[in-house]
C-alpha cells in the first residue's frame, strides 16, 4: 500500500468518527478488580460489565457487586472500591479529580502535595479534601459519612455553608450527619476487612519502584498511569535507534502488541484498546511499540512530567506490516504523517512498523464482548 492510499484510507475510516471536541488528556485506569464491577453506559442507559486495563474518565460511574471490588490508579494516586459500592467521577481534569461516592464506600492513597490538592470526595453530607499526602478512607453509610486517616490530614466542609470545618488528621476517624443542622461525632480508629486490603496493599505499593530497581534516571514521569507496573513485567534496556526501551518480560508464546485484548467504545474517546496483560495500560496509552533486536519493545520517548493520556487505534494494512496511530500523546511522534481530526485539530500518527502477519486479521475487528458501539460504528481496523 502507498502512502497515499493509507492516507485515504485513514481518511475514510475516520470520517465516521463522532465530532469530538478534544479528547481529555488525563484518565485513570482499571488496575485490579475482584469480582464483578459495571460501568454505566449513558448512552445505552444500562450497565456494562468492566474489564482490567480499561479507561475511566471524567463522567463514568463505576459500581462493584457484593463480593466484589476495584482498584482505580491515576498517576501515583490510588483509589479503592468497596464492595456494594457506587461513585461517579464528577471531574478527572488536568488539576482537578472530584469523586461522587453514591454509596458504600472508597480508600485513596494521595503521594505528594499536588496530588493531595487536587483530590475531593464527595458525600450526601459534605466535600472532603486533603491538607497533605496520605492514606485515608471515606464511606456514604445509611446515617451518614464515616472519615478515616491512617496517614495525613483531611478536611471535611459540611454542605451548610456557615459550618466550620473539621479536620481529622493521622490515626483519626469521625462520622458526620444531618439532624437539623451538621453533626459530628470523633470515633476510635476502627478496621473491617476493607481497612485491612487498603492497608494491605499500601504497604505492597510502598514497597514498590516504580521506574525499575536500579534504574540510572526516570525513564517515564509516575504520573503516568500504569508505570507502577513497568518494574514487575518488563526490563528497561537502550537502543542505538529509539533510546531508553521497555522490554515485557510477562508474555505469552505468540505475543505482539494489540493481539490479546479487545476494542472497547467510549463516547469521551471513541474505540479504545483494553489489554490482557496485567501491565497493558501505560505502553497502549503513551509512546509507542517498535521491533528492535527481534523483539518488540515499547518506546517512551522524552520525560514528560505528567504525559497526556490517547486511546491506542491500530489498524491492518498489509501482510507483515502495520500501522499504529496514537491520537494526541505526551509527545509528538517521530513520523511525519499528520491527520486532521473531524474537529480540526491536526494530530499525529505514529511510525509504520513491522508486525507479525494475523495482529488483526483483514475483517477481524478484535472487539470482544462488553464493546457497547453504536450501531454501525466497527472498531478501527482498515483494510489490507
Amino acid at each position: 500500500m502507498t502512502l497515499a492510499m493509507l492516507l485515504l484510507t485513514l481518511a475514510a475510516a475516520l470520517a465516521h468518527a463522532p465530532a469530538w471536541a478534544d479528547p481529555p488528556s488525563r484518565a485513570g485506569r482499571l488496575a485490579e478488580m475482584t469480582g464483578t464491577v459495571w460501568l454505566y453506559d449513558a448512552e445505552e442507559r444500562e450497565w456494562v460489565q468492566m474489564h482490567r486495563n480499561q479507561t475511566v474518565g471524567e463522567g463514568d460511574r463505576l459500581r462493584a457487586d457484593d463480593g466484589s471490588g476495584a482498584t482505580v490508579t491515576i498517576g501515583t494516586a490510588t483509589l479503592w472500591m468497596d464492595q456494594r459500592s457506587e461513585i461517579e467521577f464528577n471531574a478527572l481534569a488536568d488539576s482537578r479529580i472530584a469523586v461522587q461516592i453514591v454509596k458504600g464506600g472508597v480508600g485513596l492513597r494521595v503521594r505528594g502535595q499536588e496530588s493531595a490538592d487536587e483530590w475531593t470526595l464527595r458525600t450526601l453530607e459534605g466535600r472532603f479534601g486533603f491538607e497533605r499526602e496520605g492514606l485515608y478512607r471515606v464511606s456514604q453509610l445509611d446515617r451518614g459519612s464515616e472519615a478515616q486517616a491512617w496517614q495525613g490530614k483531611l478536611r471535611f466542609d459540611s454542605r451548610a455553608t456557615d459550618a466550620q470545618p473539621v479536620w481529622l488528621g493521622t490515626n483519626e476517624q469521625a462520622e458526620f450527619w444531618w439532624d437539623n443542622g451538621p453533626r459530628t461525632e470523633r470515633q476510635p480508629l476502627q478496621q473491617d476487612g476493607f481497612a485491612r486490603l487498603i492497608l494491605e496493599d499500601n504497604r505492597d505499593l510502598g514497597a514498590q519502584p516504580l521506574v525499575g530497581s536500579g534504574t540510572p534516571v526516570p525513564y517515564v514521569s509516575p504520573e503516568m498511569t500504569g508505570a507502577e507496573d513497568l518494574a514487575r513485567y518488563g526490563a528497561w534496556e537502550q537502543s542505538p535507534d529509539y533510546g531508553a526501551v521497555w522490554v515485557p518480560t510477562v508474555v505469552v508464546a505468540d505475543w505482539a502488541p494489540y493481539r490479546y485484548g479487545r476494542w472497547m467504545w467510549s463516547a469521551r474517546w471513541g474505540y479504545t484498546w483494553v489489554d490482557d496483560m496485567p501491565w497493558g495500560f501505560a505502553p497502549f496509552h503513551y509512546g509507542r511499540w517498535a521491533y528492535w533486536r527481534d523483539r518488540w519493545c515499547w518506546v517512551p520517548g522524552p520525560y514528560v512530567r505528567r504525559p497526556a493520556y490517547a486511546p491506542a487505534l491500530v489498524g491492518w494494512v498489509g501482510p507483515g506490516i502495520s500501522v499504529g496511530v496514537v491520537v494526541g500523546g505526551g509527545r509528538r511522534p517521530p513520523a511525519a504523517l499528520r491527520w486532521l481530526g473531524a474537529a480540526g485539530a491536526a494530530r499525529g500518527v505514529d511510525a509504520v512498523l513491522p508486525l507479525q502477519p494475523g495482529l488483526l486479521a483483514p475483517g477481524q475487528s478484535g472487539a470482544e464482548s462488553g464493546d457497547r458501539r453504536p450501531a454501525g460504528r466497527a472498531p478501527p481496523v482498515l483494510p489490507p
